[in-house]
């Protein structure tokens, strides 16, 4: 999808996009919502919410918006 962003930014103007959601909401679960993050969350040993490991989707993200950035 970014990549697809990318294409049509020159011919249709676009010039921002948005990720939904950076981070796993999983205090939301079974609901799909808990899941669709960049980031997985979880609790610590005192039950408090922490960052947890960066999913595929992280990278591929990244990697667009670096291979964007250069001149």
């Amino acid at each position: 999808m970014m990549e697809t962003l990318r294409r049509y930014e020159k011919p249709y103007g676009v010039e921002a996009a948005f990720i939904y959601e950076l981070l796993d909401e999983e205090y939301w679960a079974p609901n799909f919502e808990a899941y669709m993050g960049l980031v997985k969350l979880k609790k610590d040993d005192q039950g408090h919410w922490e960052l947890g490991s960066k999913k595929a989707a992280y990278k591929a993200a990244k990697d667009v918006i670096q291979d964007g950035a250069k001149p």
